[in-house]
């Protein structure tokens, strides 16, 4: 069976990870910590798969309308837990 993690392989019989959206939802999961960008991908392709085929293209707008918060938030925690492994006290209020 072709791999799905970060786009890596298509399963054309499944028909959700065709197409130009799908193109785009693989990168914006490049733009995420990697662990982050594969549970990501993996969850919206499991929807999607699950999703009747009608609202597949709204399902994965809704996604992509997402992604952004999505890549800021999973890098704004990686770079906070480095912050406190490193012994930098995050700033004060």
């Amino acid at each position: 069976m072709p791999r799905h993690a970060l786009g890596h392989g298509t399963d054309p019989a499944a028909g959700v990870t065709a197409g130009a959206g799908w193109r785009v939802m693989c990168l914006a999961a490049r733009l995420m910590p990697p662990a982050v960008g594969r549970r990501w991908l993996a969850e919206a392709e499991s929807f999607l798969a699950e999703a009747p085929p009608g609202l597949r293209r709204s399902v994965l707008s809704s996604y992509l309308a997402g992604a952004p918060q999505v890549i800021v938030v999973s890098w704004a925690a990686v770079v906070a837990g480095r912050a406190r492994v490193t012994g930098d006290e995050p700033p004060r209020r």
